[in-house]
């Protein structure tokens, strides 16, 4: 998912590689609604803030 200056957001499963480019099947929606857009944004910025910091463990 990505939201591009407020008014138009992707979803899929689009890498931005050379192989998701030129050999993969891939799907990449391109949606022009602001509306939408909006509420990805809003939806991205809620799962980050409900995000919780894990102790960094080593072997």
């Amino acid at each position: 998912m990505t939201v591009a200056d407020g008014k138009v957001a992707t979803t899929g499963s689009f890498n931005y590689t050379k192989s998701a480019e030129n050999a993969n099947d891939e799907v990449f929606v391109v949606l022009r609604d602001e509306k939408v857009a909006q509420d990805f944004e809003a939806e991205f910025t809620r799962m980050w803030n409900d995000a919780q910091d894990y102790e960094n463990y080593k072997s």
